[in-house]
């Protein structure tokens, strides 16, 4: 088993924390001081040091231990196996008692606590992610997911007003689109304003006098071209 090393350092770190938080600067001489050395060496004997790491542990988390003693600890640590001297976070928890209010006091992130179940992490979690969530969308001024919604097409429905099916009014919105953009192309950009984003429907009456007005502009440019002409003879 590899331990990648940052990983490593971050668990050391939070079992520093830990103890420190429960027992101070050192160790207590007793079962519970032992037992906490014990984790801290375990993880310690993982770095590249092992030996120099578990020396200088012992000698700030427990001054207490005499040397054979220290010796000792040290050779049955190096003789665990590395796959129990890095367990997985709900092993470790609940092997040193985490609990909850201590994981987010702590601000521990390698060890899971014994009283929350793995069920209840992962709904936190969620929980925690879409508030983050709606914090982005509120900076960034983004319209609530409820006015989004409101605005679908599968909400508003207005083809119902016209008392056609949803291809029909589509259909029926792309002539419109295609006959206000004959518009501008014949008049010019300037004389109408094109707006196809709307979902009101134009009527048929209203799209031929578009048509209409499009043949007799062209109509007419046509017969000022050929008057032109003539008076040029």
């Amino acid at each position: 088993m590899k331990v990648k090393e940052g990983l490593r350092r971050s668990r050391l770190g939070d079992l520093r924390r830990l103890f420190r938080e429960r027992h101070g600067m050192t160790l207590p001489d007793s079962d519970a001081g032992r037992e906490a050395l014990r984790e801290l060496l375990l993880v310690a004997s993982m770095a590249y040091n092992g030996e120099r790491m578990m020396l200088g542990t012992i000698a700030q988390w427990a001054p207490w231990l005499d040397k054979a003693k220290a010796a000792e600890t040290m050779d049955d640590v190096n003789r665990t196996q590395v796959f129990l001297r890095f367990p997985s976070a709900r092993v470790l928890g609940n092997r040193v008692r985490l609990t909850d209010y201590e994981r987010h006091k702590l601000a521990i992130t390698t060890i899971r606590p014994f009283d929350v179940t793995d069920e209840q992490l992962v709904e936190r979690r969620k929980a925690k992610d879409a508030r983050r969530t709606w914090r982005k969308r509120r900076a960034a001024q983004k319209k609530p997911r409820e006015a989004w919604l409101a605005n679908r097409l599968t909400r508003t429905q207005p083809w119902k007003r016209f008392g056609i099916g949803r291809r029909q009014w589509e259909r029926r919105r792309a002539k419109e689109r295609a006959a206000r953009m004959s518009q501008v192309h014949v008049a010019g950009v300037s004389a109408t304003k094109l707006d196809i984003g709307r979902d009101a429907l134009a009527s048929s009456e209203s799209v031929r006098g578009l048509k209409r007005s499009s043949r007799k502009s062209v109509a007419m440019r046509k017969a000022g071209a050929r008057e032109r002409k003539a008076a040029r003879g």
